[in-house]
């Protein structure tokens, strides 16, 4: 007995949510011969059972996570539609924009983060800005200039030199963290 909890108290409890969940014929031809899940033999001690407590949890990603998944795609392409986004990931681009404002957020705002992270990325890998502004999918490196300056108020050279300073070494997190806006 465990936490007040005997064996075969476990056992009913298991029983019992295969029952309700449906489950109840996979349960019974696990074990030869079993003709009901009154068998004896599923009368399994507590300390068996133990490390099914213990096995770890993921959660799924949720919907925002499969947007940025699908933004990040086709950032890797050059510059992201909402057409293309809203077709990876079967909506159409109406219905992507009314799920980003349920979510407090607008495409453009995504579109400006998803590049401002890839931006510092880069930066941290001493890439030129106009080889930058390419992969970004900006006409040219003093769009993204004006770019960058807009989400972090400073210029790509600076941001350069503060990741530099580092010892080239950027946390994930701080390459992650939100855009500035001022």
């Amino acid at each position: 007995m465990i936490d007040g909890t005997s064996s075969t108290a476990l056992v009913r409890l298991v029983r019992d949510t295969a029952l309700a969940s449906g489950v109840s014929a996979p349960l019974i031809t696990a074990l030869p011969g079993a003709t009901s899940l009154d068998d004896d033999r599923l009368r399994i001690p507590l300390t068996t059972l133990g490390h099914l407590w213990e096995l770890p949890t993921y959660s799924l990603p949720d919907w925002r996570e499969h947007f940025r998944i699908a933004l990040e795609s086709e950032l890797d392409l050059g510059a992201p539609t909402l057409d293309a986004v809203a077709a990876r990931l079967v909506l159409s681009p109406r219905t992507l924009q009314r799920k980003l404002s349920e979510h407090g957020t607008t495409w453009r705002a995504e579109v400006d983060t998803a590049r401002y992270q890839r931006a510092r990325r880069l930066l941290a890998q001493d890439l030129p800005v106009d080889t930058i502004a390419a992969r970004l999918g900006f006409t040219d490196d003093r769009a993204l200039r004006k770019a960058f300056h807009r989400w972090s108020g400073h210029s790509p050279g600076r941001e350069r030199r503060r990741l530099t300073r580092t010892d080239r070494f950027v946390a994930p997190a701080d390459l992650g963290r939100e855009i500035v806006r001022s």
